[in-house]
């Protein structure tokens, strides 16, 4: 398995980890967290079969399963550039998920100061994190 390979099933398993609910549909599984709905990238049609579906298919297919968010999010198999140009026909924004490969090197991060801290000095944190994580265009196909 490649570098690439291996960070994008990594990237995957956390998503599918969050998970709550899953609903098939003919392009692949449509995954949803119910708790965390507003964050796009936990709330994704992963189009894993597209076959020779159009963008407009796979696009209307996320408009019905993910008609109660806010967004729709697509995420499209790394050699699927036609779709790519469908979506972006369509006004979707498409964008790269990017993976940098550490070779090792460089100074070792110096943990002497860490410490734990109560789970409630980091609401206010966690909450601007999922603010943040909310905030995307309504319609983007991922790609890898």
């Amino acid at each position: 398995m490649s570098d690439l390979e291996r960070a994008a099933a990594f990237e995957e398993l956390i998503r599918d980890r969050c998970v709550e609910r899953v609903v098939e549909t003919r392009f692949g599984p449509a995954l949803f967290n119910d708790t965390y709905s507003t964050i796009w990238f936990l709330n994704v049609l992963r189009a894993e079969r597209p076959g020779e579906a159009t963008a407009e298919e796979i696009a209307a297919e996320a408009d019905r399963v993910q008609a109660e968010l806010g967004h729709r999010r697509v995420i499209l198999p790394p050699d699927a550039t036609d779709l790519e140009d469908g979506f972006r026909r369509l006004g979707w924004k498409p964008d790269h998920f990017l993976f940098m490969v550490y070779r090792g090197g460089g100074e070792p991060a110096d943990t002497a100061r860490v410490e734990e801290v109560e789970p409630g000095r980091l609401r206010r944190l966690r909450e601007e994190i999922i603010r943040e994580c909310s905030r995307t265009p309504t319609r983007r196909p991922s790609r890898r």
